[in-house]
């Protein structure tokens, strides 16, 4: 009877909820997506009676803003989506999930900083270099939490087909491979190096729609799975 209820303890103190950091999650994520937009502003020695004529080139200086702030939310948006898609599958979590996810969100609230400076200094490779690496870092630590997560299935069920493991894991790395691209890049072109974010989106759209393809034979696997009772179909 002891050693039950010790084992029971165990489990109990290892195997926390996932519901808290999926809150956490999104609460800094929305707080971080929110910030970026205050970088956005009008210089307020803009008169009334310059007003009309003012605000045309002050729209146009804002342009490039404009389109860093857009890439930032994208991006965020795309690795705010990959982690609620982890989480469906994800059923535990425990203190090295946790500790994982601490630093996964301590990098995404340094996206404010990093996308100001690329909208301070346009041109300059340094920004360019500092923002692309902590969107990469942001993309690894997803990937990182995936693979702790799925390995041995640790924290998924044991049904989960091992095909749906690897396409998301090679889907996780799309994002932070570009990124190294952009940083590299960069030593010749910061122009170029930024343009060719915009792929990230594109092409996890791309590879998004292609891997549907393979998801009704993966449900299909599992389900005779389940219905041989664990006895895996070929």
């Amino acid at each position: 009877m002891e050693d039950k209820k010790t084992e029971n303890t165990t489990v109990n103190t290892e195997s926390l909820s996932k519901y808290r950091i999926e809150a956490l999650t999104d609460g800094v994520f929305a707080i971080v997506m929110t910030l970026m937009i205050l970088e956005l502003k009008f210089p307020e020695d803009i008169t009334v009676h310059t007003f009309s004529t003012d605000i045309q080139d002050q729209l146009l200086l804002l342009l490039p803003k404009l389109e860093n702030y857009a890439i930032s939310f994208i991006v965020l948006g795309i690795y705010w989506i990959r982690h609620q898609t982890q989480f469906n599958i994800i059923k535990y979590a425990d203190r090295g999930l946790i500790w994982i996810n601490i630093i996964f969100l301590m990098f995404v609230a340094l996206i404010p900083f990093t996308t100001s400076l690329i909208m301070d200094y346009p041109g300059f490779q340094l920004p360019v270099i500092l923002y692309s690496f902590n969107l990469t870092i942001i993309g690894l630590l997803l990937y990182l939490h995936w693979k702790y997560a799925t390995y041995n299935f640790k924290l998924v069920d044991k049904d989960i087909n091992i095909t749906y493991i690897k396409r998301t894991s090679k889907l996780t790395l799309l994002a932070p491979l570009i990124f190294i691209l952009t940083i590299i890049i960069s030593f010749l072109d910061t122009r170029i190096s930024i343009t060719l974010m915009y792929t990230v989106p594109i092409i996890y759209i791309i590879f998004r729609n292609y891997s549907k393809v393979f998801k009704p034979k993966i449900i299909r696997r599992r389900r005779i799975h389940k219905k041989n009772g664990g006895q895996e179909s070929n």
